[in-house]
């Protein structure tokens, strides 16, 4: 199963006709060899308005849960999740639980349900804070989670090279690990059981800003026991243009190697 993460910065305005044929023609780039199974998109910028003209991502392939932007700060930026149409029996629930910022879709997977959960976090530490304390309250008591998306901060001054050294602290320190002590959740890019790709970038996000000198690993997948045992391959996709965030791919073995 391959679950995709990227943000695209953008693809409202005036131009969204051309934005979206362009977004299609990245994500089939992202995809050669291996159809997506879950793609998260983050920081969209669409209204509920342009969302109903926009149309579906990649037309056939996937039905897609949007959650509307509201705002261009912090977690209201808008997020999109999809699901390929295969999966589509399996789906237990959709829900949003943050506007703009946070959704998630359950799959009732060979006996296991499984949460794929999709978020953009806010920019500032203790919006952050506020939003992991949210996740824990709002979110369902299962098991097995994979989590993707922007999460703007780091974990480990390695994930950045550049800028700002700042890893996650204080008050939001602690919010950040009850929400993944709660889930039981393990960044896959430093778990044994998956693999990094030999194409891998290194780093996902470049800030356009500064000539692409700083280098930051802003987006991650976090999975739970259960993923963490069937493990993979995780992938930073070659960028683009269209965006200084990568795309993130993880492939999940449906079966234990």
């Amino acid at each position: 199963m391959k679950v995709l993460s990227w943000n695209v910065q953008g693809l409202g305005g005036p131009q969204c006709k051309r934005m979206r044929g362009r977004l299609r023609l990245e994500l089939h780039k992202a995809v050669i060899g291996t159809p997506i199974d879950i793609l998260f998109i983050q920081e969209h910028h669409l209204c509920k308005r342009r969302i109903d003209k926009y149309g579906s991502i990649l037309p056939g392939q996937l039905t897609s849960f949007w959650s509307p932007s509201i705002g261009r700060q912090g977690a209201e930026a808008g997020v999109c999740l999809s699901v390929a149409e295969k999966w589509n029996t399996c789906v237990v629930c959709y829900e949003e639980v943050i506007p703009g910022g946070a959704q998630y879709v359950i799959l009732h997977i060979k006996d296991e349900s499984i949460g794929f959960l999709n978020i953009y976090a806010p920019n500032g530490n203790s919006e952050r804070k506020t939003f992991w304390d949210q996740l824990i309250t709002l979110l369902p008591p299962i098991e097995n989670w994979c989590v993707g998306g922007d999460f703007n901060m780091l974990e480990r001054i390695s994930d950045r090279t550049g800028g700002s050294r700042i890893t996650v602290h204080g008050k939001e320190l602690a919010s950040w690990e009850c929400f993944c002590f709660h889930f039981h959740l393990m960044d896959a890019w430093i778990i044994n059981s998956f693999v990094r790709t030999e194409q891998s970038l290194k780093y996902s996000r470049s800030d356009r800003r500064n000539n692409g000198v700083n280098l930051s690993r802003l987006d991650i997948f976090y999975v739970s026991k259960y993923l963490q045992i069937l493990g993979g391959f995780i992938e930073i996709v070659a960028r683009t243009s269209f965006s200084d965030h990568a795309p993130v791919s993880v492939n999940i073995f449906q079966e234990r190697r």
